[in-house]
């Protein structure tokens, strides 16, 4: 009877934790590109999800990086990919997040370093920049954008401030530009760079490693077990399936841990600090 008594309890407690996890998921990508090319890249990963979690994923776009981040602070979002900074400040106003995993880069490792590029071999050196100089970055919010030209120019030590520059959105188009004579100087990651360098386009500096693109989760609404299912299910997706998976997200994942960001968070404290004028 006892036994009996036991296996009806454990039976109840296994039925009442399936029951508890969610049927339903929201999924939000950052609004990279229009809402037909990111369901392109993500409906795979996605429906490989909803088959092995056994839940239904609905996509949530965004039609601006603000709106994007105050749906997540809103509570509404279950998971989300981001790029680093971002993540950086998201997490100030919504500490319920945690990151999952990265996507690794083209070189399956999950970090990558911001560059900032020109054309040919005829460019200034940094350290002998005069004012209003050009340069093509792509977002305000975007790692290999403002945030990590200004520090490397500081490094030499000028400041952004004193020159010219413009956001152009895609890391492509900033490349791009710099190809075409547009702008002297542009901001883009390490695999652009590399990307066009068959174009003349030169590396002038480059920052240190920085943090992947990141798949994060809302942990005041998903459990740490729930949450556990979705880093594994990614973690062991074989090959074969994350390989069917869009452009800059089939490269394989790794773990992922908030203080992974501590190296975004230095840039964004000295770039805070610089435009104060604290910083020579």
């Amino acid at each position: 009877m006892m036994k009996t008594m036991c296996q009806l309890f454990c039976l109840f407690v296994s039925f009442y934790l399936h029951a508890s996890e969610p049927q339903k998921l929201i999924f939000a990508p950052m609004p990279l590109q229009n809402e037909e090319n990111m369901f392109k890249i993500f409906s795979p990963m996605v429906h490989y999800l909803e088959k092995t979690l056994h839940v239904t994923i609905s996509f949530h776009f965004s039609t601006s990086y603000k709106s994007f981040l105050e749906k997540i602070e809103e509570n509404t979002i279950d998971i989300a990919y981001i790029w680093p900074l971002p993540y950086v400040e998201l997490k100030k106003n919504a500490s319920f997040v945690e990151p999952l995993v990265f996507f690794n880069e083209a070189d399956g490792k999950p970090f990558y370093r911001c560059t900032l590029v020109a054309w040919g071999e005829s460019y200034w050196p940094l350290s002998k920049l005069s004012p209003y100089h050009s340069f093509a970055l792509t977002e305000p919010l975007s790692t290999c954008g403002y945030l990590s030209v200004s520090n490397l120019l500081r490094e030499a030590g000028q400041a952004l401030e004193e020159q010219s520059f413009s956001y152009l959105g895609r890391q492509d188009k900033v490349a791009l530009s710099v190809v075409k004579g547009q702008f002297e100087y542009g901001g883009v990651k390490d695999e652009i760079a590399k990307t066009y360098a068959h174009l003349g386009l030169e590396v002038v500096a480059q920052t240190e490693p920085l943090p992947a693109f990141v798949l994060i989760a809302n942990a005041q609404k998903l459990s740490p077990e729930f949450r556990n299912k979705i880093t594994e299910a990614l973690l062991y997706a074989p090959k074969s399936e994350y390989q069917t998976w869009g452009k800059g997200i089939n490269k394989g994942v790794s773990l992922a841990s908030d203080a992974a960001f501590d190296s975004v968070r230095i840039l964004r404290l000295e770039d805070i600090v610089a435009k104060q004028g604290a910083v020579q």
